[in-house]
Formats: C-alpha cells, structure tokens, sequence
C-alpha cells in the first residue's frame, strides 16, 4: 500500500542547467540589488560615491563568490533528492596496470 499523504517533490535538472543557473541568477540579482542602490543614492539623494569602482568591484566579487558556492550546493542537492532522470550516464572503460 503507497502513502499517498506524503509529498515528495523531486529536484529535476541536470548539470548543464545548473550550471547555467548558478551563472545567470547572481548576475541578475546582484545588478538588480545595485542598480535599486544607485537609484536610491545617486538619483534621490544626489550621492555620486555609488558610482566608483568599490561597489562595483563588490558587485562582481559577490557573484563570483555565489556562482563559486551554489554549483556544489545545487549539485549536492540534486544528490539527495534529484531523481535522476536528466543525468546521461555513460560507459567507460579502464586499462589497469598490470602486475610484473
């Protein structure tokens, strides 16, 4: 007998998509972040220092940092709960040393 009452979401994708998240969603997120600043600062408070290049240079530094942290947090959890079915597994064969 299943248990229906349970509800198990599965976390679908494969690396390529990943990947592609993990690169796409910090860059966006954090322009937006920073563009929501400068029109805070720069444009209602007339505050030019959040143009330089120490918020951007953090900007940047900020999404290396995540793109570097999600890619094995999204891979490990795809692990755990994925069910697998974006994955191509394929086969490889080996040569071993052979003994003398």
């Amino acid at each position: 007998m299943t248990d229906t009452n349970t509800s198990h979401r599965s976390f679908s994708g494969n690396p390529a998509r990943y990947r592609r998240i993990t690169l796409v969603f910090p860059l966006v997120f954090n322009l937006v972040l920073y563009l929501g600043m400068v029109a805070i600062i720069w444009g209602v408070q007339g505050e030019d220092w959040i143009l330089g290049w120490k918020p951007l240079l953090s900007l940047v530094l900020m999404s290396a940092f995540y793109i570097r942290v999600a890619y094995p947090w999204i891979m490990g959890l795809d692990a755990r709960f994925g069910k697998g079915s974006g994955w191509k597994l394929e086969s490889q064969s080996i040569k071993l040393p052979e003994r003398r």
